[in-house]
């Protein structure tokens, strides 16, 4: 978790001071190092998955063309079902069904948002 910090801060730095080289090195090392902390906390797999789906979609939007975009927008969505299976499982807590209509309200202002931007 450290060196998500220290790499995060280091990012936060790069676009404060103009510095796109450290932005380029340092954005595509978050999702990864926060993902293995997750890991290594045993942390569920879908979770996992969706900080990894969440890199790719990182990695992508750094580039500069419509196939990228697609591409990491894509990615983030399915990082997003992910998210959306585990919190609807109530993984890592008692299931309740507040959090089933949680995931579903989650549901439709995902959809709603991507239909406005699209």
């Amino acid at each position: 978790l450290v060196a998500f910090l220290l790499v995060a801060a280091a990012d936060l730095a790069g676009l404060l001071t103009g510095a796109e080289a450290v932005h380029l090195v340092a954005k595509p090392l978050l999702m990864p190092l926060l993902a293995g902390y997750a890991a290594l906390r045993g942390a569920p797999r879908l979770l996992v998955a969706a900080l990894l789906f969440g890199w790719g979609g990182d990695v992508f939007l750094l580039a500069d063309n419509d196939l990228a975009f697609l591409v990491g927008m894509g990615s983030f969505a399915v990082g997003h079902v992910c998210y959306l299976t585990l919190f609807g499982r109530g993984e890592g807590r008692g299931r309740a069904p507040a959090s089933l209509v949680t995931g579903a309200g989650y549901a439709v202002v995902l959809v709603v948002f991507l239909v406005l931007i699209w």
